[in-house]
């Protein structure tokens, strides 16, 4: 094998692994902040944002050290890599903490950089660094290797929840990245030591010239190709994190639904790196705006009937279109990259624009959007893109019409008349939501955890109805002019029957009836409708602006019988703070979305919930939702501390009730036997285990066989 290609190896083997490296290390810390901070997208999008700053970080420095004499570079970098391995172990679950629960994401932003800053940065200065050198070795186009470090990236996105997650324990995930991260400073020093040495025997391409033979200088960037780098590249950024909470917000936070939007946004830079003509302007601009006016017809169906299905469907057309748009984007952004010699300074702007998107949605959205808006912005940004190409004659195929055909100037005027016919449509349709979609929304409230809405509607031969939308999914409902105990519109029964098992298991040891309730997950407070006099409820809530509105728009805190408190904070790290509270009955009724944060149902939860909980108490786990088969994953806590457990599910409300009375089973049939006729159709059976699985820890957890991809039993 000729020393060429050993270098072309050796240069693509530590672009790979550090890419690689670097895109483990995000949905691993996604996974270490997730107790602390919450399970919610907007975690995991104040993450991003840190990842991008931190990309930033890494190519401005590896920009400030190739502009360096040769030695100095390998001295400088060399010292930064040797650094940075006392640095290179992601710290514990136990090392993470919120102190700031009304404004979390400056908080996380501030500990992910105390405690990963320097590794990530160093990760993120390979590619350039690598890059630059092997156009100094005269290997050629340094741009593919760009490619071969999205390939990297995308390679890790995928293995860390399909191999990584499932097999390895969380403390012995961060302990072998921290070793292989060693292993890759190895390989770098090694390079350093052979930029050197081919330095001093003269091999390298000199600082200031450019390794096409013959050829004049490269032109210089202007200040107009930087900033369109820039906005190309924060367009893309804005649209990544934009369409990543829309499709996820009503499913559980988990890597592998993080991760699919941010590995389509990767492959569109490794098929356009690899070979810039896969990119078709006018296809992927015709596609873009022709999947945004049909997901207003995915959505409409997916908003008249939530099912599984439609959900799934409004998945996929949604990440489709994230992935064209983000062609058209990053397409414009490779057509107009520079001759190499300036590759650090295209990089340093791209990485720019990246992390002026994410601090635009994860700081600014928020202040000036009461909803989710991002998406309808970054179709205006892509109408901008298409309407500019028009205006600058570079939507037509040849650039110009002179020397063509009549026909082929007629096609090119009417794809042009098409193009803007389709821009204004686009963005009428961005429009929807402000005024035609909204009619029945009241009030909105948004912030880091989540966008709210409180709805009002008078359906036919039915009461009025007021509710707490969360994305797709009603988070509570209040039924006006019905009976108190009816009010909650939602999942009542399976309440009204937590609350009479509570009673009865604990009139067995004592004279008192009342009950010391504690419920993690507010909503609209519902739950109190049950109290009885002399009952006390404590709360506890992630989100402050859910107690707000829960106290402003719904009745159920105000009417009830009981002392009720409210706790704001996620709801595991405040009762792990607390002194044992001696619950009777405990609910975990907690959602982002349609979905359960994980972090709150394994082992280390459930030793806490039970320092909570009286020997005669009752602890209910509400698990209505439609992507996971939860049950089973109750059913092993429960074999492991010695509970009985029966799962209830009563007209699609499903939850779990878990005493250690052997008897629970025909306690729960009883109850629910007394109150048949208001209850209506149910299926009660006893939880059972899954000797597959295994018990899930904030150190382990596997969602992919627990995938509901079977119809839920009732609806």
């Amino acid at each position: 094998m000729s020393t060429k290609n050993i270098a072309v190896i050796g240069f693509s083997a530590i672009v790979l692994s550090g890419a690689f490296l670097l895109f483990t290390l995000e949905p691993l810390v996604g996974k270490l902040v997730t107790p602390a901070f919450g399970g919610t997208a907007g975690v995991w999008s104040a993450c991003m944002l840190f990842f991008q700053v931190a990309l930033l970080s890494g190519y401005f420095a590896a920009y400030s050290i190739s502009r360096l004499a040769m030695s100095r570079q390998v001295i400088i970098y060399g010292a930064l890599l040797i650094v940075s391995t006392f640095f290179s172990r992601p710290p514990g679950l136990t090392a993470w903490f919120c102190n700031d629960i009304n404004n979390p994401a400056l908080d996380l932003m501030g500990a992910l950089t105390q405690r990963l800053a320097l590794p990530f940065i160093v990760l993120s200065t390979i590619s350039i660094m690598m890059q630059t050198w092997y156009r100094r070795m005269k290997l050629g186009d340094p741009y593919p290797l760009y490619s071969v470090s999205n390939i990297g990236s995308m390679v890790a996105l995928l293995a860390y929840p399909i191999l990584i997650e499932p097999a390895i324990a969380l403390e012995n995930t961060t302990q072998l990245w921290s070793y292989c991260y060693i292993g890759l400073v190895a390989l770098a020093l090694a390079m350093c030591a052979a930029m050197m040495n081919m330095q001093k025997r003269g091999l390298l391409i000199a600082d200031n010239t450019t390794e096409a033979e013959g050829s004049t200088s490269a032109p210089k960037p202007t200040l107009r190709d930087g900033l369109l780098w820039c906005y190309l590249s924060a367009a893309g950024s804005i649209t990544l994190l934009a369409f990543t909470t829309y499709i996820t917000q009503d499913v559980t936070p988990m890597p592998l639904f993080w991760v699919l939007p941010l590995a389509a946004y990767l492959l569109t830079f490794i098929l356009l790196f690899v070979n810039p003509k896969v990119y078709f302007r006018r296809a992927y601009i015709f596609i873009s705006m022709t999947l945004w006016l049909s997901e207003l017809f995915v959505f409409a169906q997916a908003s008249a009937t939530p099912s599984r299905d439609s959900l799934a469907l409004l998945f996929a057309v949604n990440l489709a279109l994230m992935f064209f748009m983000c062609m058209v984007f990053h397409g414009e952004l490779v057509a107009r990259r520079p001759h190499p010699i300036y590759l650090p300074t295209f990089y340093v702007a791209m990485a720019f624009g990246g992390a002026v998107g994410g601090i635009f949605v994860n700081f600014i959205a928020p202040l000036i959007f009461s909803f989710y808006a991002e998406r309808q912005l970054a179709v205006v940004l892509l109408v901008v893109v298409a309407a500019g190409l028009v205006v600058t004659k570079r939507f037509r195929k040849e650039g110009n019409l002179e020397g063509v055909s009549t026909l082929s100037r007629l096609s090119s005027k009417l794809l042009e008349v098409m193009v803007l016919v389709m821009a204004l449509l686009s963005l009428s349709l961005c429009a929807v939501p402000f005024f035609f979609l909204r009619s029945s929304v009241i009030a909105e409230q948004r912030n880091f955890y989540s966008s709210i809405q409180i709805t009002s509607r008078k359906p036919e031969n039915g009461p009025n109805e007021i509710a707490m939308v969360h994305g797709r999914v009603i988070h509570g409902l209040e039924l006006k002019n019905v009976p108190p105990e009816k009010a909650n519109g939602l999942y009542w029964k399976n309440v009204s029957i937590a609350f009479q098992l509570a009673r009865e298991m604990k009139t067995r040891t004592s004279v008192s009836a009342t009950l010391k309730v504690g419920i993690v997950g507010l909503g609209v407070g519902g739950n109190a409708a049950f109290a009885k006099d002399g009952d006390s409820i404590k709360y506890y809530e992630l989100d402050p602006k859910v107690e707000y509105l829960a106290r402003k728009y719904f009745s159920f805190i105000k009417s009830s019988k009981a002392n009720v408190e409210v706790l704001i904070g996620d709801g595991r790290s405040v009762l792990n703070r607390e002194p044992s509270q001696a619950f009777d009955l405990l609910f975990i009724d907690v959602f982002n979305g349609d979905s359960i944060p994980v972090h709150l149902i394994n082992k280390q939860a459930m030793e806490i919930y039970l320092r909570h909980l009286k020997p005669d108490g009752v602890l209910v786990f509400h698990v209505s939702n439609r992507f996971l088969k939860l049950p089973p994953v109750i059913g092993n806590l429960a074999k492991e501390f010695s509970l009985n457990a029966v799962t209830s599910t009563v007209q699609g409300s499903t939850h779990v009730f878990l005493t250690r009375d052997p008897a629970l089973l025909d306690t729960v049939k009883h109850i629910y036997e007394a109150g048949k006729a208001d209850y209506g159709q149910a299926i009660i059976t006893k939880t059972e285990p899954d000797p597959n699985q295994r018990l899930w820890t904030d150190d382990y957890v596997n969602l992919l066989p627990l995938l509901n991809t079977e119809a839920p039993n009732l609806k």
